[in-house]
């Protein structure tokens, strides 16, 4: 695999990875924060910054701009390359590109915690940082382009089709969004609307196709399933048609179109989710596991797919007036987007972690130990999320208090299951270039000799 690493030249990748797995640690972190905020409103309380508002903001988007979206493009990016069989092209755009978009991040969190976030719930950075984003995904995603683009087999895989709809998705609404809100200037609710139409994008397009393309590229590696073509091309268009319309909540106070036009099309939109999970399942009931691959892998692979399906569940329910009038003003809402983040498109990039790293990593694969942030991870995603969804649809506030009593210690425990992610991946680098020189695709020359 090392061989392959280097003909596939993806150092570029692993900046990307690199800067992902920070940005992780840093929400993880605001996250147990604005956990201990709000238990506690008189901790730090002389500190604007770190308000509760200000940190809960700036955990959502460090949490989806810093990390999967970042990682989400690195896998994209080793995915092209592996089903195409072909090198990263011009892979100075993704250095370059990654360094605009981290320092976009880096633009927007401050602008949130100095109290400059925008106060829209989808769009809540600066305006200043969405350029920059725009800038750095853009330069990124030509790279992306034109290596699938050059792939040496003629056919696109259907996980390279969502991949590659998703990178193609993302500028279109966040270039719009900005156009709308700060070039065009909309006020009042118009405002709203527009943010509600980027956040209905932002999720049931751009983060799911990310997260199914991964999954489908591992379902096939791991245990070598193919799915049904017509399947997910019949999935892909029922997705991409309701998913990018609606998004008004019940409750709304917008014309009562618009909230039925979205229940609509959240009910259409879990049709081609159903389509898309019968195929899964009919792929993998009578499939075997890969004996060579670590069972963490698969920890996250069908944990992924589980939360999917339940958060799927879960949002076609409340999408109807009669209960989502219910559910609207609490914990619940948040509680369940989060659920979706961390525990769908969040284990799909830890299970691209568990697999790829070991494989990047070559002779020192036995020195991977995934079991204490794999364990970590998981527990702090249900913990962190399922009691306040809970106890966000039931009445009274010693059952609410008692509900984000085990929010908190479930951030707690997600935190350190990042750091020691984190700490994992610092120890397999060290390895990597001390011990075996596995990187010399990055490195240089060195082994060269060697292997000659």
């Amino acid at each position: 695999m090392a061989n392959d690493l280097k003909k596939f030249k993806l150092d570029a990748a692993l900046f990307l990875s690199s800067s992902a797995l920070i940005w992780l640690v840093v929400y993880s972190i605001i996250l147990t924060l604005s956990g201990f905020r709000i238990l506690s409103p008189g901790l730090m309380a002389d500190i604007s910054s770190l308000s509760y508002g200000r940190l809960d903001s700036a955990s959502t988007f460090t949490l989806q701009y810093g990390f999967l979206v970042q990682f989400g493009l690195a896998i994209t990016a080793w995915i092209f390359c592996f089903r195409g069989n072909t090198v990263l092209v011009d892979k100075g755009f993704v250095y370059i590109g990654g360094i605009i978009w981290n320092l976009g991040i880096t633009i927007g969190l401050i602008g949130i915690l100095t109290g400059q976030a925008s106060g829209l719930s989808g769009l809540q950075m600066p305006s200043q940082s969405i350029p920059v984003l725009l800038v750095g995904f853009i330069l990124v995603s030509l790279s992306l382009i034109q290596t699938n683009n050059r792939r040496s087999d003629g056919e696109m895989m259907p996980e390279n089709w969502f991949l590659l709809i998703s990178i193609l998705w993302f500028p279109w609404t966040l270039g719009g969004a900005y156009v709308l809100l700060y070039i065009k200037e909309l006020n009042g609710v118009l405002s709203n609307i527009a943010d509600w139409w980027f956040i209905n994008n932002f999720y049931k397009i751009y983060l799911t196709f990310v997260s199914i393309g991964i999954l489908i590229h591992f379902l096939n590696t791991l245990l070598g399933v193919k799915l049904s073509r017509m399947h997910i091309i019949t999935s892909i268009w029922i997705l991409l048609f309701s998913g990018s319309i609606g998004g008004v909540s019940p409750g709304a106070p917008v014309p009562a179109w618009m909230p039925a036009l979205s229940t609509v099309m959240s009910v259409f939109y879990f049709f081609g989710i159903l389509i898309l999970l019968k195929s899964i399942y009919d792929s993998i009931k009578n499939t075997k596991s890969l004996k060579s691959v670590n069972v963490f892998t698969y920890t996250f692979l069908f944990f992924s797919i589980g939360i999917f399906a339940f958060a799927s569940i879960l949002n076609f329910i409340f999408s109807f007036p009669s209960l989502g009038r219910i559910a609207e003003f609490t914990f619940f809402v948040p509680s369940v987007e989060k659920l979706y983040q961390l525990g769908f498109c969040g284990a799909s990039m830890f299970l691209a972690y568990t697999y790829l790293i070991p494989n990047l990593i070559c002779k020192n694969g036995k020195k991977s130990n995934f079991k204490y942030f794999t364990l970590l991870l998981v527990l702090g995603i249900l913990l962190s999320t399922l009691p306040s969804a809970l106890t966000g649809l039931l009445t009274g506030d010693g059952t609410l208090t008692s509900g984000l009593l085990f929010v908190s210690f479930g951030n707690v425990l997600f935190m350190l299951g990042s750091l020691l992610l984190f700490l994992n991946f610092l120890k397999l680098l060290y390895f990597s270039f001390v011990e075996c020189d596995c990187l010399y695709f990055i490195k240089g020359k060195k082994s060269e000799t060697s292997e000659a």
